[in-house]
């Protein structure tokens, strides 16, 4: 065989090798992602005889997810009011020429800290459940933050008796859409702007935001050289009605 016979055989053979590559990664993905999808299946699966108590729970997760989102929508991020807030618990973001935002994660664990609270609260030892004995074991709740929607898994242990036969219940989830993620950047650029020029303003930066972002963004002045800021999001609708984040500006005195 010449050199131009040796040459085209590995060519030939290479082109062999990675086909036959392409189809073991084709099948093994398939397999991976049938597998998987056979696991959750496995977990979305709920006995019949419990049904009605996972939907009432699920129920349950999701009002008590969406008040979590309106309450720390109205406190600037936070369940548990900080100590620097003003007198109708809006937290200040920025103060004496100093930003005070939170972290992302703190308002995920400001969400978690309502829901663990209140889910309990709106289940209420399932008392309209008789025909069932239940065991309930803690709420611990996880939120995710991301720009489009706000994701909540609870991890909630019910023992489940009804006549001779155990059921058990523990993972539930819910997503809302509301743009979060964006919210919260958007927040953090106009104090980001503020700590730039602490006596001022920027409009045309709001402006800017606005149009970018497609939010509104509202100011009120609340005394004491405080600037209220209310984000307006049309695109996140909570119970039907556009979702609002406020949070507080302290000017210095020229």
């Amino acid at each position: 065989m010449n050199v131009r016979g040796q040459i085209t055989l590995y060519i030939i053979l290479g082109i062999v090798i990675l086909v036959v590559i392409g189809i073991v990664f084709f099948l093994k993905s398939n397999i991976i992602n049938s597998l998987l999808n056979q696991e959750q299946q496995k977990i979305k699966e709920v006995p019949p005889q419990v049904q009605v108590v996972n939907d009432f729970v699920q129920n349950c997760l999701e009002l008590t997810s969406k008040d979590a989102l309106y309450i720390i929508g109205q406190q600037g991020g936070y369940f548990v009011i900080p100590n620097l807030s003003t007198s109708n618990g809006i937290s200040y973001y920025f103060y004496n020429n100093k930003p005070y935002i939170p972290s992302k994660e703190i308002i995920e664990n400001e969400i978690s800290k309502y829901i663990d609270w209140g889910l309990v609260s709106c289940t209420d030892n399932f008392v309209d459940f008789s025909e069932f004995k239940i065991n309930q074991g803690n709420v611990k709740a996880k939120t995710s933050i991301s720009d489009n929607k706000t994701l909540i898994e609870i991890e909630y242990l019910l023992i489940i008796n009804k006549g001779q036969v155990n059921y058990q219940l523990k993972n539930f989830n819910t997503e809302l859409p509301i743009r979060l993620g964006i919210i919260y950047n958007v927040s953090k650029t106009i104090i980001n702007k503020q700590v730039e020029n602490p006596n001022n303003i920027c409009l045309s930066c709001i402006l800017e935001l606005e149009y970018d972002n497609n939010l509104v963004v509202g100011m009120t002045n609340y005394g004491n050289n405080t600037m209220i800021y209310m984000l307006a999001d049309t695109k996140s609708l909570l119970n039907r009605d556009p979702y609002n984040f406020v949070f507080a500006v302290g000017l210095e005195d020229e």
